[in-house]
């Protein structure tokens, strides 16, 4: 570019150089622009037209590219979502899980204690009535030593049981002379 720019700064001092020495008609350069033929004209149009073919395709592959994306953000997100359901699920099945044990651990707790209670009651009711059977047969030996000396003599027991303990109420005689008793 400077190299035609000094070339046109020359061209220009000698012209106006031969000019000055010349009384001569001035004259005029033309610059005639070089002619373009049809071929060429086509040519270039068919490149445009390719160019504009090749833009087209690029557009349509931008499109597609841009529609895959779009779909594999939406599949992430999907799965994003489902995973997120997921550990909720897990944290919900986790925590249920948990509950169940401690469940599981007061239940087994009350069984024990239940069992022991159990095993304290059937303690407690074999004592009352191995107490009952041997009062039973102090009371038979006493009703027949009143009934050898002619006095009859009847023992009525109340015996309560409530759910934890097992009472004797009372027992009271109930006594008369054989020749009181009424058989009804």
């Amino acid at each position: 570019m400077k190299s035609f720019l000094w070339f046109s700064l020359l061209l220009q001092a000698m012209a106006s150089a031969s000019s000055a020495q010349t009384t001569s008609k001035p004259r005029v350069s033309t610059v005639k622009a070089p002619a373009v033929s049809a071929r060429e004209v086509q040519h270039l149009r068919d490149a445009l037209a390719a160019q504009q073919q090749q833009m087209e395709q690029q557009r349509q592959q931008m499109e597609q590219l841009k529609s895959q994306l779009q779909q594999l953000l939406n599949a992430n997100q999907q799965a994003s979502a489902s995973a997120q359901k997921v550990e909720s699920t897990a944290e919900q099945a986790q925590s249920s899980a948990a509950q169940a044990e401690q469940s599981a651990t007061e239940a087994q707790r009350l069984a024990d204690q239940a069992s022991a209670n159990a095993a304290e009651t059937k303690t407690q009711l074999s004592l009352v009535s191995a107490k009952t059977q041997d009062e039973d047969k102090k009371l038979s030996a006493l009703q027949m030593s009143w009934a050898a000396s002619g006095l009859r003599v009847t023992f009525v027991s109340a015996v309560r049981t409530l759910p934890s303990r097992v009472f004797r109420i009372a027992t009271v005689p109930a006594c008369a002379f054989a020749s009181e008793w009424k058989e009804s």
